[in-house]
């Protein structure tokens, strides 16, 4: 069955509405927008970055990636519950507290992130 035009509007107009009050939800939480970087470091090489993304639910993905933009090969990924927790091991790389490869294990992370 064919949408429409009408209830195509009135349901696009909800989802801006939903939109906008997961936006105020979010901030009020203090969490990022999904896919919103919160963090990023140029980690040696031209075009390597560490970044930390929001999943727009109050947890982050820790990754390493080669690029820009739209042209970014992700090399490793990790899913943290929490912003704080993939944004502290990422800090701990930058500072050389932590090598690159043991920020992506959760066997060597969890004592950091619950310190």
């Amino acid at each position: 069955m064919k949408m429409t035009k009408w209830r195509r509007a009135r349901l696009l107009e909800q989802l801006r509405q939903h939109d906008k009050e997961a936006t105020e939800i979010r901030e009020s939480l203090g969490i990022g927008k999904p896919d919103e970087e919160l963090w990023q470091w140029e980690c040696g090489d031209i075009d390597e970055d560490l970044l930390v993304v929001a999943d727009g639910y109050g947890g982050a993905s820790l990754q390493h990636v080669e690029g820009d933009g739209d042209n970014r090969l992700v090399h490793k990924s990790r899913k943290f519950d929490t912003e704080e927790g993939a944004t502290k091991i990422a800090e701990l790389i930058m500072n050389d507290e932590l090598a690159l490869e043991d920020g992506f294990d959760p066997d060597v992370t969890g004592a950091a992130i619950s310190a």
